[in-house]
């Protein structure tokens, strides 16, 4: 939305990212975007003299030094206008909640802060978050954003009332503070935890619940002879080395979809990138409508251009994460989704009663965030911890070559998360098949989960 006002795109920052990477992956985002809205949505309902904990955390992220891409040049900045010569001795302290300019972060936390600080009173907060109480009168001294504090009429309830502050770990909010890292909070996957793993998974012969299924699924004719430059993988300037192998992927995918699609169906090609398979499904199938949905805009512009160049009608792009997607749809696909994208896009689709045609990969990469739980299915969870679980998502990325020795283990991994997945989508009232993409070599990552609703 912002993007659409020319002259408010500056509340985007530095190369517009801000707040550009999804909550599942990005502490910040989660922040302003799940976290703080849960803390002050709680306190309206059921107000507390106990301060919420994320208020903390918003004061001791402004007490950090300002961490950012761009954090060399906010320096040389304050060189010029104080005349110091030593950049190394030069802090770079927040005005704002990501830094020295006011962001769309600003505009997305200050109504949530508003709520809180006139539920207590500023002036009865103000000795236990001074910088948050800063920060939030230099955003009213703008005349529009006062403005619109018109809007929310809230009673003070804590007025001459002491306020306890619970006990939170003093870091910022920024993923890159080095206070995080810390070597004991790390995942490290040895040989004996993975075999202690292997070994539950073998105590519930869960792997026998889905053997690799090669019915005719996969068997619909396709020929790339039939399709034009621009909705072929060349059109989308693959380069050579890695065009035979993506078309291989690309047919798997498509000839699954082919195989559960009606005239008429919406289908959403999610974590889409430049559009290799929601460009090829709108042009095999005019008589449905194909929506293009990935968070990257530069990936989106090369789609968009394609599409012009085949002048489709039945196709459409949207920028936005999986989670925000809220349209009806009758399929969902998506073709390498990483970590948890995958699983994402599952959840979209049973939430939906959708079909979908899913294959996952960076299996190392999955964890746990405000809306996924691994394991997923109920019989996974009864049996194994996270720990165990995630530690089968490492070992899953060792499909390699045939000869390298890790390549079974990595392959029994990868299909048990895989299972995981398939017995999650039964509990929920799916038909479900786990296959294998034809030629195997055409990806060490070559699962491919087709669900269809009961």
């Amino acid at each position: 939305m912002v993007k659409t006002f020319e002259s408010d795109r500056w509340l985007l920052g530095f190369r517009e990212v801000c707040l550009s990477a999804c909550a599942e992956s990005s502490i910040w985002t989660k922040f302003c975007e799940v976290d703080l809205i849960t803390s002050a949505t709680q306190l309206l309902h059921n107000p507390s003299p106990i301060i919420p904990k994320d208020l903390i955390r918003l004061e001791y992220h402004l007490l950090q030094p300002v961490r950012t891409h761009n954090i060399g040049k906010m320096k040389f900045d304050l060189i010029r206008k104080n005349g110091t010569s030593e950049k190394n001795t030069i802090t770079v302290e927040h005005t704002y909640v990501e830094g020295a300019e006011m962001y769309l972060s600003d505009l997305i936390v200050f109504p949530l802060i508003h709520i809180c600080f006139n539920i207590y009173g500023v002036e009865n907060i103000s000795d236990v978050l001074p910088l948050t109480c800063k920060w939030y009168n230099l955003m009213l001294s703008q005349s529009r954003i006062l403005f619109c504090t018109k809007i929310f009429v809230i009673e003070k309830l804590f007025v001459n009332q002491p306020l306890k502050v619970p006990e939170v770990k003093m870091e910022s909010l920024y993923k890159c503070d080095p206070k995080r890292c810390k070597t004991s909070e790390k995942l490290f996957t040895k040989q004996e935890d993975i075999e202690n793993a292997l070994q539950i998974i073998d105590s519930i012969n869960i792997l026998h619940e889905y053997e690799y299924n090669f019915d005719s699924l996969l068997s619909k004719n396709f020929s790339w002879d039939d399709v034009p430059f621009h909705a072929h993988p060349k059109g989308g300037n693959l380069p050579d080395e890695r065009l035979c192998r993506k078309m291989e992927q690309i047919e798997n995918v498509v000839k699954a979809v082919l195989a559960i699609t009606h005239k008429k169906d919406i289908i959403v090609d999610f974590c889409c990138g430049g559009g290799h398979v929601g460009i090829l499904l709108a042009h095999l199938l005019p008589s449905c409508f194909v929506l293009l949905l990935d968070n990257k805009e530069h990936s989106l512009k090369k789609a968009h251009d394609r599409i012009n160049e085949l002048n489709l009608k039945n196709i459409f792009i949207i920028q936005s994460n999986i989670d925000y997607f809220k349209g009806k749809f009758q399929i969902g696909v998506t073709l390498h989704a990483c970590g948890v994208a995958t699983d994402l896009v599952i959840n979209n689709c049973i939430q939906n009663r959708s079909k979908f045609v899913v294959a996952p990969c960076c299996y190392g990469k999955l964890q746990q965030n405000h809306i996924l739980h691994y394991p997923k299915s109920n019989l996974m969870k009864n049996s194994m911890t996270v720990r165990d679980y995630m530690v089968l998502g490492h070992s899953a990325d060792q499909t390699h070559k045939e000869e390298y020795s890790k390549s079974d283990q990595g392959e029994k991994c990868m299909r048990t998360i895989d299972v995981d997945r398939c017995l999650h989508a039964k509990e929920n009232a799916y038909n479900v098949y786990l296959t294998k993409m034809i030629p195997f070599t055409c990806s060490p990552k070559n699962n491919l989960i087709i669900g269809v609703p009961e």
